[in-house]
């Protein structure tokens, strides 16, 4: 979900220019923030491959300082050739891999609480892609990182909202795509 409401609806899903479902890189981040701080990682690690802010004054400094990560997480999309097969067709099509849910909170006595209503847009499954780029260019991430990346990964199994009422179910896994690059 966007987090945002519309068309009567409480919660939408987050859409690109083209309508289609995308996660934002900041989403991915967080998400794998967390995965590392569920993985027992330490904050070296945190730090070294996510960045880091640090809040508050560090030794008589008037800014927060800013610790650079060692990846770029960008957003995630539909893979390509599914992107153009879908563009052909129609909009009533590309409309249907969205869906309406709607819930509503009970009292002990199995009433409607007053103005529980909620109307979520959700989308089908379907497989989305995001790329890891190391930022530094002759950094052996992958190679150096590969283990505490998978664990984390493996430790990523819902997002969104209303993920603790069945909602948000995803996978994700780790593609290397060079030596360097995943």
């Amino acid at each position: 979900g966007s987090g945002l409401g519309g068309n009567s609806k409480d919660g939408i899903v987050l859409k690109d220019d083209d309508g289609f479902p995308f996660i934002p890189g900041r989403t991915l981040k967080g998400l794998f923030r967390d995965a590392f701080q569920e993985c027992g990682f330490g904050e070296k690690e945190e730090i070294n491959l996510l960045g880091h802010r640090k809040h508050g004054v560090e030794l008589n400094e008037e800014k927060p300082k800013n610790y650079q990560g060692k990846l770029y997480f960008g957003s995630a999309y539909l893979p390509n050739d599914l992107r153009v097969n879908l563009k052909k067709q129609s909009k009533e099509f590309i409309n249907g891999l969205y869906t309406s849910k709607t819930s509503n909170h009970l009292s002990d006595n199995k009433q409607t609480v007053n103005h529980s209503l909620r109307n979520l847009e959700v989308c089908i499954p379907l497989k989305l892609e995001a790329k890891l780029t190391p930022l530094e260019s002759d950094n052996k991430i992958y190679k150096d990182y590969k283990d505490d990346l998978e664990k984390a990964f493996k430790m990523i199994k819902i997002m969104g909202e209303k993920r603790y009422r069945g909602l948000g179910r995803c996978i994700v896994t780790l593609k290397n795509n060079t030596d360097d690059n995943f």
